[in-house]
């Protein structure tokens, strides 16, 4: 028992002496995610929103006056990249079932239904945080992706 108060003991030096030397003396540089942009900080990144925005309009202006056209790339096949790793780079399945040849209405309805968390099969529960970052313009293009190009 005598060993366990030296071991208390020691420890609570330990916690005194790092509490009031060693932890007012860390000085947090960065690193690791942080949303705290003040200062200096903001100001640069208000300085390089500004330059962005800048080059957006140079580049539109640089197009047109050379008769490029842009074409955007289809919003609902930007999103079928996170379905592919469970449902088949063609829609065919895998873990997840098929989707290839399957109605708009049929994926929209499905995806709405996970997205307010309800259960259609076993595996439901793997689609209800996929679904819920999905806004209803999302699901809309995804839906139509799937139904039209697959």
């Amino acid at each position: 028992m005598k060993e366990l108060w030296y071991v208390l003991g020691g420890m609570a030096v330990f916690f005194l002496g790092f509490s009031t030397f060693v932890y007012p003396s860390i000085e947090h540089k960065g690193g690791g995610y942080s949303s705290a942009c003040v200062g200096e900080c903001y100001e640069q990144l208000k300085i390089n929103r500004e330059i962005s925005k800048q080059k957006a309009i140079e580049l539109a202006a640089y197009n047109e006056a050379n008769g490029i056209v842009v074409v955007e790339a289809d919003p609902g096949e930007k999103l079928w990249g996170g379905c592919m790793g469970c449902h088949g780079v063609n829609g065919e399945g895998g873990l997840g079932p098929q989707l290839q040849g399957q109605t708009f209405d049929y994926i929209s309805n499905r995806l709405i239904t996970y997205k307010r968390r309800g259960t259609v099969g076993s595996q439901s529960n793997m689609m209800w945080s996929q679904a819920s970052a999905l806004s209803d313009q999302d699901i809309t293009a995804v839906s139509r992706f799937i139904s039209e190009k697959l």
